[in-house]
């Protein structure tokens, strides 16, 4: 039944967007890092490249859409409602071929200590909870200090899921995501997060 549920909101997607996402596979050693850029967006998401202090020369997307729940009572969406628009969502297909759980972490960008720091996470047609991701760096490129650890998918059936990142905050940027089976070697899942830090 759940699987039925991924096939029609895959199908709903191409149908409100016309595109049709490239399906990426987790490697090996059990993660997935990339480029958000490489990913479809709607105009809610902008595409920012330059000289960031501190950073050398990036480019990622920044959420510019209307901010979707505040405060600290909605760090955790039950009904699954403040995600806005599907259309407006970061997705991301991706092969699952060894059931497990699965993690997802985002290297990001934002100019405030609170306020632009916050993204929802989650797969499509994953039932809620839907919870909200985030940290604290002020004006400089980190992976989340926050949300990952009781964010996570136990996924119990090889397939394509589409993980997404949908905006919550006005300002967070997103320049790379990592998408992992928690049992993936540490020391190779931190080397390729250190590597992706230079």
């Amino acid at each position: 039944m759940q699987q039925l549920f991924f096939i029609l909101s895959a199908a709903l997607f191409v149908l409100n967007t016309g595109l049709a996402q490239p399906v990426y596979t987790i490697n090996d050693s059990g993660y997935l890092l990339l480029e958000a850029e490489r990913l479809s967006h709607s105009d809610l998401w902008e595409l920012v490249s330059g000289n960031i202090p501190n950073s050398g020369r990036r480019t990622y997307l920044k959420y510019v859409g209307p901010v979707t729940g505040s405060g600290h009572d909605q760090e955790t969406d039950h009904n699954g409602t403040l995600q806005g628009d599907s259309a407006d969502w970061l997705i991301i297909p991706v092969e699952i071929k060894e059931p497990g759980r699965y993690r997802m972490n985002l290297r990001n960008h934002h100019m405030h200590k609170d306020g632009d720091n916050d993204i929802w996470v989650h797969i499509v047609g994953w039932p809620p909870p839907i919870r909200r991701v985030g940290d604290h760096a002020v004006d400089s490129f980190q992976w989340l200090t926050w949300g990952t650890d009781w964010v996570y998918w136990d996924i119990e059936k090889p397939g394509v899921y589409r993980f997404y990142v949908a905006g919550r905050s006005q300002g967070f940027g997103v320049d790379r995501i990592a998408i992992y089976n928690e049992k993936a070697p540490i020391t190779m899942y931190h080397r390729e997060i250190k590597a992706s830090n230079e």
